[in-house]
């Protein structure tokens, strides 16, 4: 499998490996025997079917080590397929449960620990905070490869390194450069680049990279202020 992909640095690449591992277990089923492979070079994707799909082959069916975040489509019925993409129970079922204690630990030194346990990267565990309640993907954390010194990480944000649609699943890796801010309930999504002293607002939905220095706010939210004259006044905020 590794030949088909061609990935020239499998032994050290993580999301090379794991993304062998899963056409492996779809080899089981017939229509996944010969898997079309296809590279978007915009969006650094890889996208992976049963069937052809819509975009530039790979030339000589070699992928780029660039690639941030792979796409298996044609999984439908997605009950058929689950167990493919995210891999055997038991050890899922032990990371779920370290991550569930790093989640409570007050220590955020001692949670660090816990966290680079499961395969999360995180090369200051003095000086990085994450925050309590904080969910770390528990399916393939080892794809979290990096979470930069003096970052703060708030209160129930989630960085999440795989997506599962119903016909579809997506897996890709995040990195997190130093000095950044990630606000309470922030979403990051698998692929996601945010470069150094990045501020992410609460609640916000990161989908794309984010370059050093950038701030990215989340969603609008309305103040709904007493009753005066029998309406309501409503202030927006942010304008």
């Amino acid at each position: 499998m590794a030949e088909i992909l061609g990935f020239e640095a499998s032994t050290r690449h993580c999301l090379a490996k794991i993304t062998i591992e899963i056409l492996r277990r779809l080899r089981r089923h017939e229509i996944w025997r010969r898997p079309s492979l296809r590279f978007n070079k915009l969006k650094q994707r890889l996208h992976i079917s049963p069937g052809g799909l819509q975009y530039t082959p790979i030339e000589e069916d070699r992928v780029p080590i660039e690639t941030r975040r792979v796409v298996f489509h044609g999984l439908c019925p997605m009950d058929t397929y689950l167990d493919d993409i995210t891999g055997p129970r038991l050890p899922m079922l032990y990371r779920r449960i370290v991550m569930e204690i790093a989640k409570k630990v007050p220590s955020w030194r001692k949670k660090n620990l816990f966290y680079r346990g499961l395969g999360v990267r995180i090369p200051d565990r003095k000086t990085t905070i994450i925050a309590p309640n904080v969910f770390v993907d528990y399916i393939y954390p080892q794809l979290i490869e990096s979470i930069g010194a003096n970052t703060l990480i708030g209160e129930e944000a989630a960085l999440v390194t795989h997506f599962l649609y119903p016909d579809r699943a997506e897996i890709g890796a995040i990195s997190i450069g130093k000095n950044c801010l990630i606000g309470a309930r922030a979403l990051i999504a698998p692929g996601v680049v945010i470069g150094d002293n990045a501020t992410i607002g609460a609640y916000a939905v990161v989908t794309r990279d984010v370059p050093a220095g950038a701030t990215v706010r989340g969603p609008k939210s309305d103040l709904l202020l007493p009753v005066l004259s029998g309406k309501a006044r409503v202030l927006r905020r942010g304008r």
